[in-house]
């Protein structure tokens, strides 16, 4: 096995990032080839994809080289590929040379320092706003999908800093749909987000995780119920529903004692919605137990008497015989019997 200092001297690698840098200036001649050759030139795409050839060339160079000004000179190269893509407003291109680098698990470790440095280059505020205004004015922004999915961390650090801004490029709704891009396919680089001490942050962030769908979310969204914002608890508790509306039954009835008016008010049309049959059974417990009353319990009542099935008719019932000591209140005994004879007309 050669070691690390031979695996740059087992053939020209200057002449081959010669070559793979002419492809930038288009020089003639300069994609129509593999600059690489023995065992590189048999792992090559079809030589009639220019674009997969170059990210394959790409990879072959870093994988190969072990001196450090080369390495960061072929990054450099990498860091046009991708920015001259964007400007040119060719998403398939710029996604497949981010990828060149960002996916592949082949480069050397001794390379990481050098990568995060050439991504952190390319990751400029100019570079990430022009693209999403150009995005946002031609109605295109899900065709970046792929792209801001992994470009990563840096589009989301500057999707929080543009929702700061007073003044911002764009609508904040589309950075909100940028960060559930990039949380349906890694939501963990969301997560950091819920620590930020803005309100207004907070809350987008956990609109993005809900709108991810991602059920890894949960327990991050769960404990947003408890956050000390209001705003940020109502979009916690919409957040569960989406992801998943059965296993938030339990959050939703939690909600239903939050000390907000608009989180309880969330939480009942969450809970009408909520096609489980797990609904009936839990509301017919918190309104027979008292733990809500008043006319948020007469909602709950109402909710029940929506379902058609037996098991709501049955949950009424049982609301409408319970008196005394330990049973529902009379106004809830009330508004469940007017459930039933609803049902009955």
């Amino acid at each position: 096995m050669a070691s690390s200092t031979d695996r740059s001297t087992e053939f020209d690698t200057d002449a081959a990032i010669e070559a793979f840098e002419e492809g930038l200036s288009g020089r003639p001649g300069a994609d129509d080839a593999d600059p690489l050759p023995g065992p590189a030139a048999s792992r090559a795409p079809d030589p009639s994809d220019h674009l997969a050839v170059g990210v394959q060339v790409l990879r072959d160079l870093l994988r190969i080289e072990d001196r450090p000004n080369r390495v960061r000179r072929v990054l450099r190269i990498w860091e046009s590929k991708v920015s001259t893509a964007i400007r040119s407003r060719d998403l398939h291109a710029a996604e497949a040379w981010l990828r060149g680098v960002t996916a592949d698990t082949a480069i050397p470790p001794e390379h990481a320092e050098a990568v995060g440095a050439s991504i952190a280059a390319l990751s400029r505020p100019a570079l990430i706003d022009d693209l999403l205004v150009w995005l946002v004015h031609t109605d295109s922004v899900a065709d970046a999908a792929g792209l801001f999915a992994e470009w990563g961390d840096p589009i989301v650090g500057r999707m929080i800093d543009l929702m700061a801004l007073d003044d911002p490029p764009v609508n904040r709704r589309y950075m909100v749909e940028v960060l559930t891009m990039i949380g349906r396919s890694d939501s963990r680089l969301l997560a950091p987000h819920i620590g930020d001490h803005r309100w207004f942050i907070v809350r987008n962030v956990a609109i993005a995780l809900g709108h991810s769908g991602r059920l890894a979310t949960i327990p991050v969204l769960r404990n947003l119920l408890s956050h000390e914002d209001a705003r940020v608890r109502v979009e916690a508790a919409r957040g569960l529903a989406t992801v998943d509306s059965e296993a938030s039954v339990g959050d939703l009835i939690t909600a239903l004692s939050d000390p907000d008016g608009r989180v309880r008010q969330v939480a009942v049309s969450l809970l009408r919605a909520c096609p489980s049959p797990d609904v009936v059974t839990r509301l017919s417990t918190v309104v027979v137990t008292g733990k809500i009353s008043g006319p948020e319990a007469e909602r709950l009542v109402e909710v029940i008497g929506e379902r058609k099935d037996e098991a709501a008719r049955e949950a009424l019932e049982q609301i409408v015989a319970r008196r005394g000591r330990g049973g529902a209140p009379k106004a809830i005994r009330v508004a469940a019997k007017h459930q039933l004879e609803r049902r009955a007309s």
